[in-house]
């Protein structure tokens, strides 16, 4: 096509659109559309709470959460086969070994919480914030006073004093599976270093009778109170439970720093999709009113040291003090398991 046959077509199609619009008019403008409806937001559902420890303990302490302003919550079952429910928010753990390994497993999500931190001492808390101890307990030397005279139970020194002659054929103890003893294994390591800690363990099996190891400490509580075994060591929560109507009783160590402190914690799982509503519930178990009801119900001492303690354990809290932070400890843990096996500590 040529140009002229170009130009003469743009002069025809000019006054057309000039009668059309008008002249120096712009062209009338659609109609405005209404905006499209947006969807609803969806309602955060109930928050999901899982305990290692089954939901005895923790139902009163959410029930007291929602009574006081918080959401709906629900609680998670768990197996063998799956021991962290993938709905999970918020994680309460009965150990630290149980903390340590969901941490290292990245499980849990750091909470950087001003509040948090100004409740609970760094000792009780995780040097990466992913969880933090609500309340803790002793691994603690119980013995039953009609077989040990007070000389003997007096001559007791330390956890590595079991190892002594003395208690060959009368010391009771559960399995190094238990947390509480793999715990202690790492505190052992942590104090005297690997090669004395593997020898103290190996002289407590001399003194198991025959070798044998008890499934928990429930078992070896039992044992001690039926005079079957002079003593052993259990966790101070399931003394407590069993103190009204047992004979045994506690042995503490004099020096300071000197027993084990074991923790139930808290965190948030990494893939909870209410990370806001569990991070309110997470500092709310540290407040001194939640602290000291969560502690009392599980027979420990609350991590908040503004919080009452339980009636139950109140004239142990001067023999449960923690010296050292309990990372130092979560990162024996591994090296303590391997000791176990070494030492023949099934």
């Amino acid at each position: 096509m040529n140009l002229w046959l170009i130009v003469s077509r743009s002069l025809m199609i000019a006054p057309l659109v000039m009668l059309l619009f008008g002249c120096g008019e712009e062209p009338p403008k659609p109609e405005s559309e209404s905006p499209a409806p947006q969807p609803p937001v969806a309602e955060a559902g109930p928050l999901t709470v899982f305990d290692t420890e089954g939901s005895l303990a923790i139902t009163p302490v959410m029930e007291a959460w929602r009574a006081e302003g918080g959401g709906r919550f629900t609680l998670a079952e768990s197996n063998y086969s799956t021991p962290f429910p993938e709905e999970t928010d918020v994680l309460v753990a009965g150990s630290l070994v149980t903390l340590w390994s969901f941490a290292e497993e990245d499980k849990l999500r750091p909470v950087f919480s001003p509040v948090i931190e100004s409740r609970i001492g760094e000792m009780f808390r995780d040097p990466e914030s992913r969880w933090v101890a609500l309340s803790y307990r002793a691994r603690v030397v119980v013995y039953n006073p009609e077989l040990v005279s007070s000389d003997e139970i007096g001559s007791l020194e330390s956890y590595a004093s079991l190892g002594d002659e003395r208690w060959r054929e009368r010391l009771c103890l559960s399995s190094s599976r238990v947390d509480g003893n793999r715990l202690l294994i790492a505190w052992l390591i942590h104090r005297h270093g690997p090669r004395d800690a593997e020898i103290i363990v190996r002289r407590w099996r001399a003194n198991l009778p025959d070798g044998f190891v008890e499934a928990d400490d429930e078992a070896v509580i039992g044992k001690i109170g039926r005079g079957e075994c002079g003593i052993g060591v259990v966790d101070s929560d399931r003394l407590a439970v069993a103190r009204p109507v047992s004979a045994i009783a506690p042995y503490w160590f004099e020096a300071p720093g000197s027993t084990v402190i074991d923790v139930t914690g808290a965190g948030i799982s990494r893939h909870t999709t209410n990370p806001e509503e569990a991070g309110e519930l997470l500092e709310w178990l540290t407040t001194t009113g939640a602290g000291a009801f969560f502690a009392a119900a599980r027979n420990e001492f609350p991590a908040n040291t503004e919080a009452a303690t339980g009636n139950a354990i109140s004239d142990w809290s001067a023999n449960v003090q923690l010296t050292v932070a309990l990372a130092d400890f979560g990162f024996l843990l591994q090296e303590a398991e391997l000791l176990a096996v070494r030492a023949g500590y099934p």
